[in-house]
């Protein structure tokens, strides 16, 4: 390609007979053959075409060999001169201009084109006609101003159209356009496609600021991935970033977790989700070689990812008990000892801890107040002891959990009280691992509490909190008596407890208040200390 460090001006010969030796004929890649209603036809210059197109230039050399032009042996002349290899493009321009002055070549080639010139076509995809005339146009062009009025979008596809037909200023009028860009103002699917680009933009120097541009887009919107899963459209748009953008953001040194355990979890859910897409087997073991494996939890990494079939694609079976083994006390400092091969073959297994989540593992569960007169009243007529709960699922750091409330009638040690009494009830608040998807399994230790309406208020008797204990995968555990009620006999009480102890939320100041009831709710706050 010719140097640019003189580029001259052919603006004025854009779509202009004058000249022209060459006729481009632009057509969707997906028009039948021959359609010509389906196609726009343009006058070229090969002398713009030659020195500012690698693909017209290869084009034109094709024809030329295959003797498609009659004096072809002038015209060889004329291409091998503008080819010259260090030629100063101050030079071709003269050269053009004393060679085209006395002359028009319109007419001087025989070929099956209608108008007897060379014919160059170019098949674009479809609705982006308009958009090859710029293209064109811009090779005319000294400093193309093509890219201007254009979309985030339309300026990516004309990116991709010079790239196709090797037009360097163009693309680099589009890099230049798309870095002005603030990254807030970055549209979505353009800064995913500019993550994707075909190496021979992507290595292009001025697309570099572009990528850093796409980069800090991505990372904004996904870049901590507690907070996307803990948002669903987060997440649906992480399930949908193409192959190129996850790397990314998975091998970014920004990306932060709460432990390295999300990021096998983000990976075997987005591969879930594109596996109609027929995503490759290569695919899935580049991500995985991604995660860093030391700083991953042990029992995750030991028990865990052992029984996960996508992690067994992605590593050699000898692989497989060296990932506890890394992640316990002192193991990787043993590993990296021994020498053992797989930290040269996984190197992620050695990289640095990922920045910590800004998301506090925090459920926070409004349970409405009016969903616990049901199971109240239910429990006051049995007459006995008995217990009723219901549930919702939530997420905890990507993991789906159960947590559970109960309602608890209790008898009392005094065994002279009167059968007749009303039963004592608490309020019990649960958290479990319960429906989770194979191999997805974590473990966490955590607090549950009800909150008061005075959140700043140090906690009372009435809102006991748990102390940290582990959570087994296979039970729910909780404080079964969180919210004491004592003896009461009515719904009507129990509510009247419940707003004299300031745990009613959102609802009338007084329990008497019937027409606010459905807004009011318990707080229900669980606090995950740990993963373990």
């Amino acid at each position: 390609m010719a140097s640019t460090a003189f580029v001259p001006d052919y603006d004025d010969y854009f779509r202009q007979e004058t000249h022209s030796d060459v006729s481009l004929l632009i057509t969707d890649d997906a028009a039948v053959s021959g359609d010509a209603s389906l196609a726009r036809r343009l006058p070229g210059h090969s002398m713009v075409l030659v020195p500012f197109s690698d693909y017209c230039r290869a084009k034109l050399e094709t024809l030329s060999q295959a003797g498609c032009c009659q004096g072809s042996s002038e015209q060889d002349a004329t291409l091998a001169w503008l080819q010259r290899p260090f030629m100063p493009l101050g030079a071709v321009f003269n050269y053009c201009k004393t060679q085209l002055a006395p002359r028009s070549y319109a007419g001087a080639y025989n070929s099956s084109s209608i108008d007897g010139k060379l014919e160059v076509l170019m098949q674009v995809p479809k609705g982006q006609q308009e958009l090859a005339k710029l293209l064109v146009k811009g090779m005319y062009q000294a400093q193309p101003t093509t890219t201007d009025g254009l979309s985030q979008l339309q300026l990516l596809q004309l990116m991709l159209l010079a790239d196709h037909f090797d037009v360097p200023k163009v693309q680099a009028a589009v890099a230049a356009a798309l870095s002005t860009v603030d990254v807030q103002q970055l549209d979505w699917d353009a800064a995913v496609q500019l993550l994707q680009l075909p190496p021979s933009c992507a290595q292009q120097p001025e697309f570099e600021a572009v990528r850093r541009l796409a980069v800090q887009r991505v990372q904004q919107q996904l870049g901590d991935l507690e907070e996307v899963w803990a948002d669903p459209a987060r997440q649906q748009l992480l399930l949908a970033l193409p192959f190129e953008a996850l790397r990314q953001l998975l091998q970014d040194d920004t990306t932060c977790v709460a432990t390295e355990n999300t990021v096998v979890y983000t990976i075997e859910r987005w591969w879930g989700a594109q596996y109609a897409a027929l995503q490759h087997a290569e695919h899935l073991r580049a991500l995985m070689h991604l995660v860093r494996m030391r700083h991953c939890t042990q029992y995750f990494a030991g028990i865990v990812m052992q029984h996960s079939s996508l992690v067994q694609q992605s590593f050699e079976r000898t692989a497989l008990p060296l990932m506890r083994e890394c992640c316990t006390l002192g193991g990787f400092a043993r590993l990296q000892d021994a020498k053992c091969p797989v930290l040269q073959q996984c190197p992620a297994w050695v990289a640095e801890q990922r920045p910590a989540s800004a998301r506090q593992p925090v459920v926070e569960w409004r349970l409405p107040l009016a969903s616990l007169q049901a199971p109240v009243e239910q429990l006051l007529s049995s007459g006995g002891i008995a217990t009723v709960g219901f549930s919702d699922t939530c997420v905890v750091q990507g993991q789906p959990m159960r947590i559970k409330v109960e309602i608890k009638a209790v008898d009392t040690d005094d065994k002279a009280a009167d059968t007749d009494r009303a039963p004592v009830l608490h309020i019990g608040a649960f958290l479990g691992l319960r429906d989770l998807p194979a191999g997805s399994m974590r473990l966490v230790a955590a607090t549950i509490s009800v909150l008061p309406l005075k959140a700043a208020a140090p906690p009372s008797k009435t809102t006991g909190e748990l102390t940290e204990r582990l959570m087994s995968p296979e039970r729910i555990w909780g404080f079964p008596q969180l919210v004491p009620l004592g003896t009461q006999r009515s719904w009507q009480a129990v509510k009247a407890e419940l707003y004299r102890m300031e745990l009613v939320h959102g609802g009338a100041s007084a329990a008497a208040v019937p027409d606010q009831e459905h807004s009011s709710h318990l707080h229900i706050k669980v606090e995950v200390k740990q993963l373990l």
